[in-house]
């Protein structure tokens, strides 16, 4: 990435993209929105690169402050930094007001920047961006006038019976800002069945989407039940105003809420159940005319619903992972917020988050709401015959939050472990302790060694040591350069040793200097010294990409009945 070119083309952004010009104030009590001429701030670029393998931590610790603090508006609507973490890593963060885009917007921008930055790199000048101006997309979705909507009767009476006063879980606690994320992953295979089931379903919609939209709607609909007792589910979902080619051109924030009211009844099984939900969203959206919003309309949305599918462009020149940051505020009336989530293309494995207001949701109940969410869930997805009524919610394991940097695989764990707890004791022997940091540079250091000593990733490595730090580091150093380690105990008989060197086609063995002078049958060795602790050393640069059917490790078995066993 050149990120000169990509600091000019995010000024071009601005420049072609009025939304990015706002700001918003007050002259005598009286608000005003205006579009600035000019570019209100640039882009921060910040090397983290001499950071070395700290430098993904660094950077998320640095946006994770910014995050906090709030935009101030009457200077500029968002807040943007590129970050360099290495050679080929760069992290992008725009925190952008949610009072001129929404996450349809998010990818709009992302398109904008990213043809910007590859018509500079190919021409030496800027495309124009074919997209409408705010300016331009009010004439054409809104109005630029004060032009009166005429009232749908429709909200009006379906807000009529809805509960002003829900109690989850009993809680009476008066709402505030600060809200807790909760993030689930059901799975790739849960989440297939849930798209089968959606589409198979007698009361599937016309597209996937909605289809799943209406399932997931029934799925959140049955948890408030339950949580509350209440009959009456008022669910607040944005209604995006992009149904034409041109509104997807529009970057801005072209979004009402609207109340979705379902009225319960828990002796309903799960098909009764989305046939009812099926007609009530065929309705909500029937009636989801711009300009219908109201405040008297949305009294009552405690509990709010995001089905976010806007999806990045995949295809930029680099390998792109996005995430949503959640700042830990949300708006005090929403109670309790569900997103569902997939926006890194259509192969994407959705999520659901859950947003829960902490003056309403007490610590202790975080993890149990999304246990009992899962457990209706997995009902659900059994298609078992329960009533709404008696779907059990208690005996279930709790899921396990996702964090935002879940890793994908093992050695990604690892990797993040290292980062996330650098200056945390990572191992303690005998009044010797060792940081998380310094583990790294053992591991790096090893993984150097076996390149040096000619070792390939998949070769078979014995580990051959007392229970030392030592041990730990080689047996990480094989796990995150692709080497197959082999356990070799430190007393084990001569002949059971080079029984084991033979049939395990060890090429190369770790040991400690105690255990190298034994006899290891020929095969090549090296020692592991405690200095190497020591060292500093990245690891980013020292993985292996291995397939998931890779061989991690063999182990022997005692050979008490016979010969030992490779397993």
């Amino acid at each position: 990435l050149d990120h000169l070119v990509f600091e000019k083309s995010f000024d071009e952004l601005c420049q072609q993209l009025s939304v990015m010009r706002f700001r918003f104030g007050k002259i005598s009590e009286e608000a005003y929105q205006e579009i600035m001429p000019d570019q209100p701030a640039p882009l921060v670029y910040l090397d983290f690169c001499n950071e070395a393998s700290r430098a993904k931590e660094k950077a998320i610790e640095h946006f994770q402050n910014r995050l906090r603090s709030p935009l101030d508006m009457e200077q500029c609507v968002y807040d943007a930094v590129l970050y360099k973490l290495g050679q080929e890593h760069h992290l992008f963060y725009l925190n952008i007001h949610h009072l001129v885009t929404d996450a349809f917007s998010s990818t709009v921008v992302w398109k904008a920047l990213c043809d910007l930055y590859l018509s500079h790199l190919e021409t030496k000048s800027f495309c124009s961006l074919d997209l409408y101006s705010y300016e331009e997309s009010l004439g054409i979705f809104g109005s630029t006038q004060n032009v009166p909507v005429k009232p749908n009767p429709f909200w009006k009476e379906s807000v009529q019976n809805v509960n002003k006063n829900l109690e989850f879980y009993g809680n009476k606690s008066v709402s505030e800002t600060k809200a807790k994320q909760l993030r689930i992953r059901p799975g790739e295979e849960k989440m297939k069945q849930l798209f089968l089931l959606a589409t198979e379903s007698s009361s599937r919609s016309l597209t996937t989407e909605m289809s799943v939209f209406q399932y997931i709607i029934c799925l959140y609909a049955t948890f408030i039940y339950r949580i509350t007792g209440d009959n009456n589910v008022t669910i607040g979902i944005p209604v995006q105003n992009r149904s034409s080619f041109k509104a997807k051109k529009s970057p801005g924030l072209w979004a009402e809420l609207y109340p979705l009211v379902l009225q319960i009844k828990g002796n309903w099984n799960q098909e009764e159940l989305l046939a009812y939900t099926k007609e009530q969203v065929f309705n909500f959206f029937k009636n989801s005319q711009p300009g219908n919003s109201t405040a008297e309309v949305n009294a009552n949305n405690s509990a709010i619903f995001n089905f976010i599918t806007a999806q990045f462009d995949q295809n930029s020149p680099w390998e792109v992972q996005s995430d949503w940051l959640h700042p830990g505020d949300n708006d005090p009336s929403h109670l309790l917020r569900c997103h569902y989530f997939q926006m890194d293309g259509p192969d994407a494995i959705p999520e659901l988050w859950f947003d829960f207001n902490q003056g309403v949701f007490p610590e202790e109940s975080w993890q149990a709401a999304t246990d009992q969410f899962m457990a209706i869930f997995d009902s659900f997805l059994k298609q078992e015959d329960w009533t709404l009524d008696q779907i059990p919610l208690a005996a279930q394991k709790i899921p396990e939050p996702l964090s935002s940097e879940a890793p994908q695989d093992l050695v990604e764990v690892l990797l993040n472990t290292f980062l996330v707890n650098a200056d945390q004791e990572a191992l303690i022997q005998e009044g010797l302790s060792y940081t998380f940091e310094e583990l790294s540079g053992a591991v790096g250091s090893i993984i150097d060694q076996l390149k040096q000593s000619e070792c390939k990733p998949g070769d078979h490595i014995g580990l051959y040591f007392e229970r030392s730090p030592e041990y730990i580091a080689s047996l990480l150093a094989c796990l995150i350069g692709g080497y197959v380690f082999v356990p070799l105990e430190s007393t084990l008989p001569p002949n059971r040793l080079k029984y084991i060197l033979q049939q395990a086609q060890i090429q190369y063995v770790l040991c400690s200097e105690a255990t190298s002078e034994k006899d290891l049958g020929g095969v090549n060795h090296g020692i592991v010294q405690p200095i190497l602790f020591k060292r500093a050393q990245s690891l980013q640069d020292l993985t292996c990409p291995q397939s998931m059917d890779s061989p991690a490790y063999i182990l022997f078995t005692s050979g008490s009945t016979g010969k030992p066993k490779g397993v």
